[in-house]
């Protein structure tokens, strides 16, 4: 996924190039450097990340799509993100062919607001993703049916994996 973050006025572009299946180490492109960034802890209130040979001790105060307000050893940062590449349909954070859903990027399945047989109506959630402590929401791309689910509460999944298959009406 590839995103613009400004920090105090300055801009860098930002692509997470590829994560490991348990979501815990990412490659990442700033302003074409590669660096390897490692989760080494995390807890709903502070992560403890290592990008290069340094360690970082982050705790996230506020986050929305558009804003991250954190402070990184002692130091506040108000990071504004924007995706670089607009997304092609209002649900984003998946993939939609035929009724399969698959996920953009490795996440944790937070809650699934729906069971196999259950009826959606277009642009309503039914599967909600946690990634780097910012929640992403999987709608349904049409009134559809659901007719298989995949995965599970609490599950780490990697990018491409399936979700769900939908009967789209």
């Amino acid at each position: 996924m590839d995103y613009e973050l400004m920090i105090g006025g300055t801009t860098k572009r930002v692509s997470i190039e590829s994560a490991d299946a348990a979501g815990r180490e990412f490659s990442v492109i700033c302003d074409d450097k590669k660096f390897e960034i490692e989760i080494l802890y995390g807890d709903s209130e502070k992560i403890i990340v290592s990008i290069g040979r340094k360690v970082y001790l982050i705790k996230v105060l506020t986050s929305s799509q558009t804003r991250v307000l954190f402070v990184a050893n002692t130091k506040i940062i108000e990071a504004l993100l924007k995706q670089r590449q607009a997304p092609q349909q209002d649900y984003s954070a998946a993939n939609s062919a035929g009724g399969v859903i698959k996920s953009n990027f490795p996440a944790k399945i937070v809650k699934i607001n729906a069971g196999i047989g259950d009826s959606l109506s277009k642009g309503e959630t039914f599967i909600v993703l946690e990634a780097m402590k910012m929640e992403a929401q999987i709608k349904a791309p049409a009134d559809c049916t659901v007719s298989e689910i995949f995965v599970k509460e609490g599950e780490i999944v990697e990018r491409g994996k399936t979700l769900a298959k939908l009967d789209l009406q």
